[in-house]
């Protein structure tokens, strides 16, 4: 039996604000309770676990009372303020993947990039100039309705359903990743468990009740977000303007002096070269294979039989033999893939580090192609397209726009913050520390396997060079490096936690509904009955999938993000601006472009992704996985263009919503 509680109409404007206003002082009140009874001498541990346990608690409980009845966008209908309406769009618009992701690329390669919010804010605008109210006007919000309705049969929208899977998938891997990297790091478990708590979470909101999409529901999921992850910035940039003579403006030239030494260092230089002599004998033992797994297996073997002979070996002295030697790849293929993912970051830290603001050689090339695949990504996402057509053409929702973009720009300025910040403290308070000194959040993530420290010259001195750091924890890590109190880091995992469970609930939701709308139409009629069991079935199939893979940590957070909106821009876009601005394309057209586009933009990444066997350098164009899917927009455009030239015109009946879309009442 369902359980379900009547809705209460908060959006009107005064309720709104009041209930915004309560929940903003209720939460400052509790942050402050906490950080209370943490300088009482509440352990840091049940404060994870409270900040753990707290978003499973909220979500399902509003799962279980607001259960969604249907798919419209509540969120869109009401009559709200422009800045509540912008609370909303921004809600739904920010990932916290891409958020954490980018503050992490920042750290890892510097200003470039910038280009990920530069297209993702080009495109909420594109999408809300040009596509939105085209879309409103045809009253065929979701892009796979809109092409089964402009275009008519069944190709174009099996086609579109395989582009919004797609796109929907590699989104929620995105989020998956997020929720595992939280749970393993606050439940102490590795990365892999955590992935699959973290997924049964996923479920269990699933099978509870989606959230309906209700105006007040989304705008105190952005005033948590937002407060969560403000509230460590602020205190990190009050810390250094207090604490550090030269204050939080002269924070960036004095972290580029500080990057100069560490250049200059001797220590840092030896270090770079025996990572280089590390990798060239990995090549060569790749290179030798089999021979070299056989005597590196009979090497292993060797030296704990030595170890046992002799009298005076002590217990860890044989047990980590004993692990070396059950650690060796079993098979010449699982050896070339773990020597080769070995030798590649020993390359990577052979380099002399980069200053902070400098971007690197050759990356200025595939900038504009990054910024031009994320705009048409993000005018194309499903969800955001869902949202945006279903805002009414009143005044407060065009006003809505303008606020949705500066809210958006003041969260994504905290990105590079959050770089800046953590850049300064590894290279001032965590390089140049002997290892039995190193600060205890240092050991808590290398348990995930995040941070690898290796004393490769045996100096007992970390040295940058031998600090391999996984960009993705620089948010997440960056108050236990500032040393700001634990409540900070547990303010920050709660948030991220938060939105990174309801996105990939939403995501994961739409993948099955899609499924299971086709399916329905191949088996009519469809009971009630069997449609709830393929859309039950059908989301713990993609759930386990996307889980599986996320556990083997494909690629960074903010590629995974990334790679969503280059199918969706490849996938989708073409077929929905010719379908919208050009009369003349067809069904025939649009199918086949879709798919040419898709198709591309995969094999592109299987040529540059590590984690198929391919190198960034076998790009086409030498464009990487995101960038290159302008490949497959343009190859979209033209293959639609001449496949609906070459075929028959679309008759009236199916092209029918094209009258529909000659004005915008907007």
């Amino acid at each position: 039996m369902k359980f379900s509680l009547p809705v209460p109409n908060l959006t009107a404007p005064r309720r709104l604000a009041a209930l915004s206003l309560a929940f903003t002082f209720t939460f400052l009140a509790l942050l402050w309770l906490l950080y209370s009874a943490e300088t009482r001498g509440l352990s840091p541990r049940v404060i994870g676990y409270l900040f753990l346990l707290a978003p499973l608690v909220i979500c399902a409980t509003l799962g279980a009372v607001l259960r969604t009845t249907d798919s419209g966008v509540d969120a869109a209908r009401p009559r709200i303020p422009a800045i509540f309406s912008a609370m909303v769009s921004a809600a739904q618009w920010i990932s916290v993947a891409g958020l954490l992701g980018l503050a992490g690329a920042l750290y890892a390669s510097g200003p470039q990039a910038l280009a990920y919010p530069l297209g993702w804010m080009a495109g909420y605008l594109l999408l809300a100039v040009l596509i939105a109210p085209r879309l409103r006007v045809s009253r065929l919000g979701r892009p796979v309705d809109f092409l089964s309705a402009r275009f008519g049969g069944h190709l174009p929208r099996l086609a579109g359903v395989a582009a919004v899977a797609l796109t929907a998938f590699v989104y929620a891997l995105a989020q998956i990743t997020v929720i595992g990297l939280i749970v393993s790091h606050f439940a102490r478990i590795r990365f892999e468990a955590g992935v699959f708590v973290g997924l049964a979470a996923v479920l269990m909101l699933s099978f509870i009740g989606e959230l309906r999409k209700l105006s007040w529901v989304q705008v105190i999921q952005f005033l948590f977000r937002a407060l969560a992850f403000l509230i460590p910035v602020i205190l990190l940039c009050w810390q250094f303007a207090n604490q550090t003579p030269f204050g939080t403006n002269g924070l960036a030239p004095k972290l580029e002096s500080v990057e100069a030494q560490l250049l200059a260092s001797p220590h840092e230089a030896e270090v770079r070269e025996l990572h280089l002599a590390r990798a060239e004998q990995l090549r060569q033992q790749i290179a030798e294979l089999p021979d070299s797994l056989t005597g590196a297996r009979s090497f292993a073997r060797a030296k704990l039989d030595r170890l046992l002979a002799k009298p005076n070996s002590t217990g860890s002295q044989i047990a980590a033999a004993l692990k070396a030697l059950r650690e060796l790849p079993r098979t010449p293929e699982e050896a070339r893939q773990r020597w080769s993912g070995m030798m590649a970051e020993d390359i990577e830290l052979a380099r002399p580090p980069r200053p902070f603001a400098a971007l690197p050689d050759g990356a200025q090339d595939g900038l504009l192609a990054l910024i031009v695949v994320l705009m048409l990504g993000t005018a194309a996402m499903p969800h955001l397209v869902e949202r945006a057509s279903a805002t009414p053409p009143e005044a407060p929702a065009r006003q809505s726009v303008p606020w949705t973009l500066l809210l958006i720009l003041v969260l994504l300025a905290a990105a590079p913050l959050c770089a800046l910040f953590a850049k300064w403290l590894i290279s001032t308070q965590v390089v140049g520390l002997p290892f039995d000194q190193l600060p205890e959040w240092i050991a808590a993530w290398s348990r995930q396997g995040l941070i690898r420290i290796d004393d490769i010259n045996q100096d007992g001195i970390l040295q940058l060079a031998e600090l391999s750091l996984n960009p993705d924890l620089v948010v997440l890590a960056l108050p236990e490096m500032a040393g700001l109190p634990y409540v900070a880091t547990g303010l920050i995992a709660s948030a991220a936690l938060a939105a990174a469970l309801a996105m990939a609930d939403a995501r994961l939701q739409a993948i099955s509904r899609a499924l299971t709308d086709e399916i329905a139409r191949l088996f009519r009629p469809a009971s009630t009955q069997r449609r709830l069991v393929v859309a039950k079935l059908s989301l713990l199939i993609v759930a386990l999938g996307a889980a599986a893979l996320a556990t083997q940590r494909p690629e960074s957070i903010l590629t995974t993000v990334g790679f969503a909106f280059a199918l969706a821009a490849a996938g989708l876009f073409p077929a929905l601006a010719l379908g919208l601005f050009w009369p003349r394309a067809n069904r025939w057209g649009a199918t086949a472009g879709m798919l040419t586009g898709l198709g591309l933009t995969l094999v592109n990444a299987v040529r540059t992704l590590p984690f198929f066997g391919g190198s960034p350098a076998s790009g086409w164009l030498g464009l990487g996985p995101v960038p290159g899917a302008l490949i497959g927009v343009l190859a979209g455009f033209v293959v639609i263009v001449v496949v609906s030239l070459l075929t028959p015109r679309p008759t009236p009946d199916k092209n029918s919503s094209s009258p529909r879309l000659e004005k915008s009442t907007d």
